[in-house]
């Protein structure tokens, strides 16, 4: 087998004499193995970098995507309005929250992709709309569907479900977790399989 020296000029500098895996290979494995760390650890910096901070993300959502802010209220409030109206009453204010939340995810979700739906840390997580983080809602949008029939309307049942179904695939894999992701998971897990009991 051939036998080359490692050509790192970085330092440290190496000169080790090795075997290559493959035909291109300059370097030798321990050099290879720390450039790829490197690498690693400059992405993930890089990474960082991009994502926002969750309170500067929120705190100016409006103000940053006007456009965006408008179209996503007026789809909200039409929904609302569309589903206080086959209720048939005035909506309380954690029915009001409920179809706030479910609007909104499912308008952000369809939408894909930023200022939509944007990863953020500090806490690290996903924010819909520049309001709230969607992988936590499931409890009490499956508690307060239930407590106050809210499938009863035609349009939140055709929101409803579907919207079940993408915070699964989206967050499911929380399940195990005692946080209120996990509590969430779970929530919306039973809900699909029809076993969620109050």
């Amino acid at each position: 087998m051939e036998t080359r020296t490692c050509k790192r000029k970085s330092s440290p500098t190496c000169t080790a004499q090795f075997e290559p895996d493959f035909s291109r290979q300059v370097n030798c494995n321990e050099c290879k193995k720390y450039d790829l760390a490197q690498k690693n650890k400059s992405r993930a910096n890089q990474k960082a970098a991009l994502t926002p901070i969750y309170e500067d993300w929120i705190h100016k959502w409006d103000e940053n995507f006007p456009q965006q802010y408008k179209e996503l209220r007026a789809y909200e409030r039409k929904f609302s309005a569309q589903v206080q109206a086959e209720l048939g009453r005035e909506l309380c204010d954690l029915e009001a929250e409920t179809l706030y939340n479910a609007s909104v995810a499912v308008y952000c979700f369809k939408q894909h992709g930023s200022p939509w739906v944007r990863s953020v840390i500090d806490p690290n997580g996903v924010i819909v709309g520049g309001a709230f983080f969607p992988e936590v809602i499931g409890t009490w949008l499956v508690k307060y569907t239930h407590r106050f029939a809210l499938e009863s309307s035609a349009t939140y049942a055709k929101l409803y479900r579907p919207l079940l179904a993408v915070l699964d695939k989206k967050f499911g894999k929380f399940n195990q977790n005692s946080s209120s992701e996990g509590e969430s998971a779970r929530s919306v897990q039973a809900e699909i399989a029809g076993t969620w009991a109050a």
